[in-house]
Formats: C-alpha cells, sequence, structure tokens
C-alpha cells in the first residue's frame, strides 16, 4: 500500500473552461499558492476489485463512477509510457477538507491519487507527468502536485497531455498567508464540472483566454518571482472579478 498527502491550492489566476471536457484540457492557462492544509491523505493499493471508500465509507454508484474513469484516463496516459493495469485498486481517501463548498478538496484528493498511484507503479515519472494524470480527475489538482507557487501550461495540442502542472517558486521562496473562513458546509448547488462545460456560453469568455494569454498570466507569474504583493493582488482580483462575470453571464 502506498500513502500519500496532499493540500488544496487556491488560484491566483483561475481556471475556468476546458477545451476538452474528457481530458480537463484547460481552456485557458492558470497560476495558485498550495496551500499546507487542511489536508487529504489518499492510499492505494492493488485489490481483488475496483473500490473506492471515503472516511472509512464506500463510496456511492455516482462518486466513484468519477474515480473509475478517472484510473481509465490515467491508465491510457501510462500506457504512453510503460504497461501499466490498474483496473483493480483499492483507494482509500481520509479528507480534513469540507467536500463540495469551494476549498478545492477535488483538488487535493485527485493530486494525492496520482501521487501514491506514481509510487505503486513504480516507474519513474516526474512531477510533470504526475501533474497531467491529477488533472484527468481534476484540472486544478495539477497544481497541488507542487509545493509554493505552480502554473498551468497549455500546449497548442488535444492531447492527453496537452495541459501540464510546473512549479513557479518554491515554498521557501515567499510566505503568504491565506485566511480560510467557512460559514457554511453546505454543498454547492452548481459543481465545478458542470460550471466548465458551461463556461463557453457567456459573451466574456473568450475576452478572458485573450487577456490571461496576452499578459494576465505572465503579470501574475513577474509579481510572484519579485515578490510584489501589490501588483499580485491587483492581478489577481482582476481575474477573479473577470472571471464572475463569465459565471454570471453563462447558460444556463
Amino acid at each position: 500500500m502506498i500513502t500519500a498527502r496532499s493540500t488544496p491550492n487556491i488560484a491566483l489566476i483561475k481556471y475556468w473552461g476546458n477545451r476538452h471536457e474528457e481530458f480537463r484540457l484547460c481552456a485557458g492557462e492558470s497560476t495558485s499558492m498550495t496551500l499546507d492544509g487542511p489536508y487529504v491523505d489518499v492510499s492505494v493499493d492493488y485489490a481483488d476489485r475496483f473500490n473506492v471508500s471515503s472516511n472509512t465509507k464506500e463510496m456511492n454508484a455516482e462518486s466513484k463512477k468519477r474515480f473509475q474513469k478517472t484510473i481509465e484516463l490515467i491508465q491510457a496516459y501510462l500506457a504512453t509510457i510503460d504497461n501499466i493495469d490498474l483496473s483493480r485498486i483499492s483507494i482509500d481517501i481520509e479528507s480534513h477538507i469540507p467536500p463540495s463548498i469551494g476549498l478545492a478538496s477535488s483538488a487535493a484528493v485527485f493530486s494525492g491519487l496520482s501521487k501514491a498511484i506514481a509510487g505503486l507503479v513504480e516507474i519513474p515519472l516526474s512531477d510533470e507527468q504526475i501533474s497531467v494524470m491529477a488533472r484527468l480527475g481534476s484540472g486544478s489538482a495539477a497544481r497541488s502536485i507542487f509545493g509554493g507557487y505552480s502554473a498551468i501550461a497549455n500546449e497548442e495540442n488535444m492531447f492527453i497531455d496537452g495541459s501540464k502542472g510546473w512549479q513557479i517558486a518554491d515554498e521557501h521562496h515567499w510566505t503568504l498567508h491565506d485566511i480560510i473562513i467557512v460559514p457554511s458546509t453546505k454543498e454547492k448547488k452548481v459543481g465545478s464540472t458542470e460550471g466548465h462545460a458551461n463556461a463557453a456560453t457567456s459573451r466574456h469568455f473568450l475576452q478572458r483566454l485573450q487577456d490571461i494569454k496576452e499578459y494576465r498570466q505572465q503579470d501574475c507569474i513577474n509579481a510572484i518571482l519579485r515578490k510584489d504583493f501589490e501588483k499580485l493582488q491587483r492581478v489577481a482580483e482582476e481575474d477573479c472579478m473577470n472571471m464572475h462575470l463569465c459565471m454570471q453571464t453563462q447558460t444556463p
């Protein structure tokens, strides 16, 4: 059995919308800060059948289906590297993050899952390759593979590895604190997967992608590297407001 620990990341340039829904290829590039808590521990092992449990309880059929699909995609990706069979594994999740309230619990879970699988299969995999595996379960999970500050870069293709995570600077580069307040643990009415699928229906969506590509992503990276908090907060706030404008004008 292999166990891996992972944590959420807080986006500074937001990931919103896909150019390939099944592979979760991000429509635009994004940047984030990985937190040091709360955390998720994910354990994987070979088993007689495929099974997923969370906090000692077996997952319901609908939730299990997402994990099964993710494992199938991870196996397809790993098949380009080696002959790996993941059809019969057990996944045990111990989460200390309230689910579905906007704390990026899925980013922590699927990054932890990918780290654990990387240890289980015992083949040399780079952090970049593990980030591809994580992204197949949750787009933003690609960034939680790395500590400190990370980003998702897009390549000009629709292949399974067409969006990859990379580290801008490690956790020792610049200490920032994120204050998390949880007024309610009630689940979101609209999940991120559904939101991403409808993102392109907003008339502001393409302009946002263009702004990220032309200046906003690089401005954010430069602010991190130079430890320029004033610039970072301006860029992050601009992008946050821009993303919410897209959300408010999506259909439905």
